[in-house]
């Protein structure tokens, strides 16, 4: 079937619109063409000339040539065409450059920005305000925080829907976490000291499974903030017990480090990757949309699960690695070369950043709390460490290297994890019992 193209054509007297076919040369059609716009005879041969002052060549048809349907055609002599025009691209090419950027300032940059501004602004001001209760007033300044913040949790639920007004509830609700904490810190008895910032995270955890998770209906935010409030409220009932600080860090380590271990296993689990991959083996195809979605839950579940295990970590090591305690050490170390080798198996950048921060945040504060009395010795090992990854970054080893670097990690791995049980049981106290009564 031939196919064709709409042509302008512009001569010296008339213009005309012509269609001729896409595969003929327009060599062929010349002649006919200078015809139907009646251009009179002259000496020497005429040229097509596109408005760029490009002349086609001939001997090709419209198809070679790229010619769209409605583009104008001049029929000049070939002495007397135009130069082609000279176009510099630069301006093209700063817009295209400008588009191609994922991470240009538009309305999604504009109102994380705000969100965040909100939150801390929130924050600042919710700390300030229940810094000024104090005596007999505490007991009203908690009040005041647990209604502002439920009353904005239940505006962000309802206005999740619209947007900017539900992120901002969220984020206001999130920002009063730590003043929420800080008025419930009076009001508790002795060993509340160990429990606001817990208490803060629950809330904040709250706030975006309430937000994200229910609100916006985002499976992998509620599946993480989940996890977010068990690890918190374990720590929170850890502090109200009569168990030093020192052991109550040492079972949250244990409890990160099987996690670190289970989070992928988990994200897919609680997305329900395992029961679609269950039903496809029994024959039950699922559908495609419905794979696809429960793979990004996945993902975003996996993401978060991230962020509330290594805030756990964040909040136990640097206790473990200050107690002074030989046992304790052991076990803030062992956790904290678990956690660094977990990153391994994190498939996106987010993931990763979240796990190495973590761990980059727990070497500072442990190396600060175990070196206090020598802030010399802490300023030499963190500026060590800063060395080795620099080393480490800057190194690019070949396949054969990695892999054997994956064994010699898998090695070391095993090792830290075997480290973690009885550096837990030293940490209680259990092998001087034991020696007693043996």
């Amino acid at each position: 079937m031939n196919r064709f193209t709409r042509l302008t054509l512009v001569g010296s007297v008339r213009r005309a619109d012509v269609v001729v076919p896409s595969d003929e040369e327009l060599a062929v059609l010349v002649p006919g063409l200078l015809e139907l716009v009646e251009e009179p005879p002259a000496s020497g041969s005429v040229a097509l000339v596109r408005p760029t002052g490009e002349q086609l060549d001939v001997t090709l048809d419209a198809d070679a040539l790229d010619l769209a349907d409605g583009e104008i055609l001049r029929i000049v002599r070939t002495q007397d065409a135009p130069p082609p025009a000279e176009v510099a691209d630069v301006t093209e090419a700063a817009s295209d450059a400008l588009d191609a950027h994922g991470d240009r300032w538009g309305e999604r940059s504009r109102r994380i920005s705000g969100a965040a501004g909100v939150g801390l602004l929130t924050g600042a001001a919710g700390l300030l305000g229940a810094a000024s209760f104090t005596g007999e007033r505490s007991s009203l300044a908690l009040a005041l925080s647990a209604v502002v913040v439920l009353l904005l949790v239940v505006a962000a639920t309802v206005t999740a829907r619209a947007g900017w007004f539900g992120l901002a509830a969220g984020s206001a609700a999130a920002g009063l976490a730590p003043a929420t904490a800080l008025a419930v810190g009076p009001v508790l008895p002795d060993s509340s000291i160990g429990v606001t910032v817990p208490l803060a995270l629950v809330v904040g955890w709250a706030a975006l499974a309430a937000t994200s998770g229910i609100a916006r209906r985002d499976r992998g935010a509620l599946i993480g903030a989940g996890l977010g409030i068990v690890l918190s409220l374990l720590w929170l009932g850890l502090g109200w017990t009569d168990l030093p600080t020192v052991r109550s860090a040492a079972v949250l380590a244990v409890v990160a480090v099987v996690l670190l271990g289970a989070l992928p296993w988990f994200a897919l689990t609680a997305a329900g990757v395992h029961r679609l991959d269950d039903a496809a083996l029994e024959g039950v195809e699922p559908a495609r949309p419905r794979v696809e979605r429960s793979l990004h839950d996945a993902y975003q579940a996996l993401t978060w699960s991230t962020v509330a295990v290594g805030l756990a970590v964040v909040l136990c090591v640097p206790v473990l690695l200050g107690s002074g305690s030989r046992w304790a050490v052991v076990l803030g170390a062992g956790t904290l070369l678990v956690a660094a080798l977990r990153t391994r198996p994190l498939p996106l950048a987010p993931q990763a950043a979240v796990a190495w921060a973590s761990v980059a945040v727990s070497v500072v504060l442990g190396a600060v709390a175990l070196l206090a009395d020598d802030p010399a010795r802490a300023a030499l090992v963190l500026g060590a460490l800063a060395v080795v990854v620099v080393v480490m970054v800057a190194v690019s080893p070949n396949a054969q290297q990695r892999a054997r670097l994956r064994r010699w990690g898998d090695r070391f791995e095993l090792l830290a994890v075997l480290v973690v049980v009885p550096s837990l049981l030293g940490v209680f106290g259990v092998y001087p019992m034991l020696l007693e009564v043996f």
